[in-house]
């Protein structure tokens, strides 16, 4: 089905650029705001697509205008979103991002419909991992899925690629890591 399969979120991320980042309880002007696709899946999904490789998206949307145009933007690379699950009850997951000056930023994310996107949504696209060679992951979706498909990928002796971000509490496990 594809050579590349990704696993992850999906994100509409609200951009404005800052003078410095607020301090608690300050308010600030902004500038330069902008609504771009993203979360850390769907952007690994966009870049394979856009470099041509055949590339197969596991993620969840919400059933809402931004999941929808998310979507369509990375079926304009050629990425198969077949297995991107709609959820009826949560939204697209959401970012909101400050970049100061120095181009620092500071992100808060809503995570939304990525939240079903656990083990039980990777058990039941075990599949997509059989007709992949690269598997791809971070951490921005439930990590017993992300565990879940590392354990799977390197079982069927596939590579795995994890951006470990963002980092878990509790870190990574060391029966994942050995993988």
């Amino acid at each position: 089905m594809g050579d590349i399969l990704v696993i992850g979120s999906t994100n509409i991320d609200n951009v404005v650029s800052v003078d410095h980042m607020p301090a608690v309880g300050e308010t600030i002007l902004g500038s330069n705001f902008a609504e771009n696709f993203g979360g850390k899946g769907a952007n690994q999904a966009f870049a394979c697509g856009k470099l041509g490789a055949p590339t197969v998206f596991i993620s969840a949307v919400g059933k809402d205008e931004l999941g929808a145009k998310a979507m369509q933007n990375l079926r304009t690379v050629n990425v198969n979103t077949d297995r991107v699950r709609v959820c009826e009850t949560l939204p697209t997951g959401k970012a909101w991002i400050c970049i100061n000056s120095e181009g620092d930023n500071n992100i808060v994310v809503v995570t939304g419909a990525n939240d079903t996107c656990d083990k039980g949504w990777i058990e039941q696209n075990e599949d997509a991992i059989d007709e992949c060679e690269i598997v791809m992951v971070q951490l921005e979706t439930p990590v017993d899925g992300v565990w879940t498909a590392i354990k799977m990928a390197a079982r069927k002796h596939k590579t795995v690629i994890l951006d470990p971000a963002p980092a878990p509490k509790d870190g990574i496990p060391r029966e994942v890591l050995s993988s």
